[in-house]
């Protein structure tokens, strides 16, 4: 390492970020010690405190959520974990990248079956590992909340039934008349099952499967039984 003294490096690296000596993360060039030792690490705890205090606080407590997360993170800086988080996460990041990859060439040489396979792959993947994540943050929702997230629920899967069918029926050529893309129409289907994603990772763990069992239908159920890996 070339950094005169070394004091603002080893101020931040190893007495605030607390890595230990001998670490493989760092290496001694400042650019890649910025990136992986610094800025990754921070956005994947950002990231993952986000997405872990959000059903717990909602949007009406933006605030409470923000002043959470702070706290949260100068709780990792203190006890030293920081450097864990680096080690996963430089990982994770390389893993998202790679498939970031994959599903560029799939979508740009292959055809549109594959994409929609590794799409779905993707989406059960991130929500097998949600359900873990949860498992140790449990999730509250009052009766009023929860009815109304199975009306929406409800409302989404009467339209991707629909959406479903006209797209049958343009690719078994009977709507020749209509001038709808099928690109627009998949990817409307796919809308929706993001959209119940959401909803459904409001629930508690024990209320999912019973809310996809009871407010879907056909093939928009197996979707998202698939997608939370239920049977």
């Amino acid at each position: 390492m070339a950094y005169g003294t070394f004091s603002i490096y080893d101020f931040i690296f190893y007495d605030i970020l607390k890595f230990p000596p001998m670490t493989p993360i760092l290496n001694g060039e400042l650019q890649h010690d910025f990136v992986f030792g610094l800025f990754v690490p921070s956005l994947i705890l950002v990231m993952f405190l986000y997405f872990s205090l959000g059903p717990l606080f909602g949007q009406e407590h933006a605030g409470i959520r923000k002043l959470v997360m702070l706290a949260g993170f100068m709780v990792a800086l203190t006890l030293g974990w920081y450097p864990i988080i680096a080690g996963l996460g430089n990982l994770l990041f390389v893993l998202v990248m790679g498939f970031g990859l994959l599903y560029f060439i799939l979508r740009r040489f292959f055809s549109e079956e594959a994409e929609i396979f590794i799409g779905r792959g993707l989406n059960k993947g991130a929500g097998l590992l949600a359900d873990k994540i949860n498992q140790g943050a449990p999730i509250t929702i009052s009766g009023k909340n929860k009815r109304e997230l199975e009306s929406e629920l409800r409302k989404l899967d009467e339209f991707y039934i629909n959406t479903h069918e006209m797209l049958r029926s343009i690719n078994e050529g009977k709507m020749k008349e209509v001038k709808i893309d099928p690109n627009s129409l998949l990817n409307a289907c796919g809308g929706c099952i993001t959209n119940a994603r959401v909803l459904i990772e409001q629930l508690p763990l024990k209320d999912r499967k019973p809310a996809i069992n009871k407010c879907t239908t056909g093939s928009f159920q197996k979707e998202l039984k698939n997608l939370f890996g239920y049977k």
